[in-house]
């Protein structure tokens, strides 16, 4: 999945009050969130969770899939590395 830094912002900007809304953290109702919400852009699942992925890592290897990551790392610490990576591409585009 190829993303930039304008793309991944803009992914991260949609998901984040998604996932703020959810009320029980477990994978498959992450996935499901994420999942419809591409359904209605009309883009694949990657579009949003490949760069959800790489802002809970912090790297774009990473050792697991974004919804797989929200679990590992719980939803507030989660929701505040998404939060981060939205400030720190700010700079790279407006959304």
């Amino acid at each position: 999945m190829r993303t930039d830094p304008a793309s991944s912002l803009e992914s991260l900007v949609i998901l984040l009050p998604i996932l703020e809304e959810i009320n029980v953290w477990l994978v498959e109702d992450i996935f499901a969130a994420c999942s419809t919400k591409a359904k209605e852009l009309g883009v694949k699942n990657g579009n949003l969770l490949y760069p959800l992925g790489i802002a809970l890592a912090g790297t774009r290897s990473t050792p697991g899939g974004g919804t797989d990551l929200c679990i590992i790392l719980g939803k507030e610490k989660a929701l505040a590395r998404i939060s981060f990576a939205i400030s720190n591409l700010s700079k790279y585009g407006n959304t």
